[in-house]
Formats: structure tokens, C-alpha cells, sequence
């Protein structure tokens, strides 16, 4: 409440003897009252004022003290952190020069021990050089006493073979000379029964047989034993009548092809030993080819053989490479190149 104005003194009327009069110091009293209400109010004032600062002073005192308590704590857990973090690695440390101390010193016995190997190993070796020296003069030596005793030794041993050769030489002659007239015997035989009984053999179609690894192969099909077996025999006489004349009637459907193949596959299963194995495999051990193989094979060489008139067009039919289609030309040569 802001202090009042104050009035203008007025002229105090004085009584006749010069003295205030009863009213006058009512005035003067009440004048005073108010004056001491405004210093009154005035101060209520100014300490409502003081006490509202000194209360925030006091808010920002323990607001300030909570701060500095709150920093002590956070330098307090900092400090035991640092300290806890401190002992932690001063012990890491002593551990780890404690190992370190001990990886040098088992280092350091094991730098010892590799020396003391490496100087073994150097005498070693200059042992065994010195010992590989003594023997290759021992062997030296030994080579000069036997190239001494060997130009004797050599022309003893040549001469026994050179006698030893002659002696068979004359044995292998008398051999073949015996040979030569039984074969030239047998074969008089021969044509002398071909003349007894009129079936002249036919000459150009006579050969000789050269057995040897160097010859052609022979398709008679015998073996270094002359022993006959299954395969020989299925190659021999069952085979050939599956495939005689087979490039003018090879079979297009799959149940005519099973059923030549049946044949091959039956044969193959009579050897006991083979016939665990699936038809590939059996094959493969015989060293044979299946039927559909050998007919492709046989149609490739029939139309090289027209094509290049190797021999005559058959029935009068040219072949002309652009007859085929496309799609049966492209059969043929899968076909050819996945059998083949």
C-alpha cells in the first residue's frame, strides 16, 4: 500500500495565551497516527519484500547445496571408479609381467635347448659328410677293381650266350624246317580232300592268319588260349545272325529294338560271374556294343559308303543330303554322336 500524500501544515490557531488548543492536538495526534500507519505499512511492505527474496535466496541456497552435494557424489563414484579401474589394471599388469617373465625365461631355456640342437645337428652333419666322402672313395675304388675284372668277366659271358644262341639257332631251324613240312603236308591234305570230294577251295579268298600284336585284328574271334567260351560263341554264331543285312531292315519302333536287344542281354547273363551287374556294366566288362549301337554304326558306314560310291546306289535310290528334313537330319547326328 503505497504511504499517503501528507498535507500542508495549516495555520495552528493558538489560544490567547499562545497555547494549541484541544482540537488542534486531536489533529496533531491523528496526524501522527496516520504518519506512523504509512511508516507502518511502508515497512510491512519492505520486509514482505525482504522475506520473499530471503525465501528464494534460501530456494537457490538448497537448490545450490543439492547441486554440490549431487557433484561430491559423482566426483565420489568417479574417484572410486578411477581407483577401482586403477587396481584392476595395476593387477592386469602384474599378471601379465609375471607371464611375461615366465614365457622369457621357458624362451630362454628353449633358445638354449635349439642351440644345443643345431650344434648336434652341425656335427651330425659334418659326420655324415665326412662318412659319405669315405664311402664314395671306398666306391670309387671299388669301381676301379671292377672295371678291372670286368672286361673278362664280360667276354666270358658273351662268348657262353654267343654258344648258347648258335646251339638254340640250330634247334629253332630244325624246329621251323619241321614245322614248315607239316604245315605244307596239311595243307596238301587239305587239297587233296577238296579233290576227292570236288569242293575246290577258292584261292583269292584264302588268306593266312598272322597272329601277333603288330596284325590286324582277325574276326574269327579266337583267343591265345583257342579256348571257346560264351562270348566267342555269341559273337561268332548267334551275333552275326542278329545283324546280316541289318541296313535294310533296322527296326524304328522301340518294342522291335527291345526285342533284338533281349537276345544280347539274355547271352550276357550266362556268365555266372556277370550276372549281378545291370546291362551297361556287362557290357562294359565283355567289351562289347549294344545292338542298336552296332546298327547305327553299320547305317553310317552303308550311307558313307554310298555317298562316296564305295559301292552301287541301292534299288536305283540316290542319296541326296537334301531329302532329309531338318528334324531327321538333326536326329541322326544326336543320335550318332550320343551312341558313338
Amino acid at each position: 500500500m503505497p504511504p499517503k500524500k501528507k498535507k500542508g501544515k495549516k495555520g495552528k490557531k493558538k489560544g490567547k495565551d499562545g497555547e494549541l488548543t484541544e482540537e488542534d492536538k486531536l489533529k496533531l495526534k491523528t496526524h501522527e497516527v496516520e504518519t506512523l500507519k504509512d511508516n507502518l505499512a511502508l515497512r510491512k511492505d519492505l520486509s514482505r519484500k525482504t522475506k520473499a527474496v530471503y525465501e528464494e535466496l534460501k530456494e537457490k541456497l538448497i537448490e545450490t547445496n543439492t547441486q554440490i552435494e549431487e557433484i561430491e557424489n559423482v566426483h565420489k563414484a568417479s574417484s572410486a571408479y578411477l581407483t577401482h579401474q586403477y587396481k584392476t589394471m595395476q593387477n592386469e599388469m602384474s599378471i601379465k609381467i609375471h607371464q611375461l617373465e615366465t614365457e622369457l625365461v621357458a624362451t630362454r631355456k628353449q633358445l638354449e635347448t635349439t642351440e644345443g640342437l643345431l650344434q648336434q645337428e652341425i656335427q651330425d652333419k659334418r659326420r655324415i659328410i665326412m662318412e659319405k666322402d669315405d664311402r664314395i672313395s671306398d666306391l670309387e675304388q671299388k669301381i676301379k677293381n671292377f672295371q678291372l675284372g670286368y672286361d673278362s668277366i664280360f667276354q666270358e659271358t658273351f662268348d657262353n650266350f654267343t654258344k648258347n644262341l648258335n646251339a638254340k639257332k640250330l634247334t629253332w631251324e630244325n624246329k621251323m624246317t619241321k614245322i614248315i613240312i607239316d604245315l605244307q603236308d596239311d595243307i596238301d591234305k587239305v587239297c587233296k580232300w577238296s579233290n576227292n570230294w570236288s569242293t575246290q577251295l577258292n584261292i583269292e579268298k584264302c588268306k593266312v592268319v598272322h597272329i601277333g600284336c603288330n596284325n590286324p585284328k582277325f574276326r574269327g574271334y579266337i583267343q591265345n588260349d583257342l579256348k571257346w567260351d560264351i562270348q566267342l560263341l555269341y559273337t561268332s554264331l548267334v551275333r552275326p545272325h542278329l545283324e546280316y543285312a541289318n541296313s535294310s531292315w533296322c527296326p524304328f519302333s522301340l518294342k522291335d529294338i527291345r526285342e533284338i536287344e533281349k537276345v544280347q542281354r539274355r547271352a550276357t547273363k550266362l556268365i555266372p560271374e556277370l550276372r549281378n551287374l545291370n546291362y551297361n556294366e556287362r557290357l562294359s566288362k565283355l567289351e562289347l556294343t549294344s545292338l542298336k549301337t552296332r546298327r547305327l554304326g553299320g547305317d553310317l558306314i552303308q550311307i558313307f559308303k554310298v555317298t562316296n560310291k564305295i559301292v552301287n546306289s541301292i534299288n536305283g535310290i540316290n542319296y541326296n543330303e537334301n531329302n532329309i528334313g531338318e528334324s531327321r537330319r538333326y536326329y541322326l547326328r544326336d543320335l550318332s554322336l550320343k551312341d558313338l
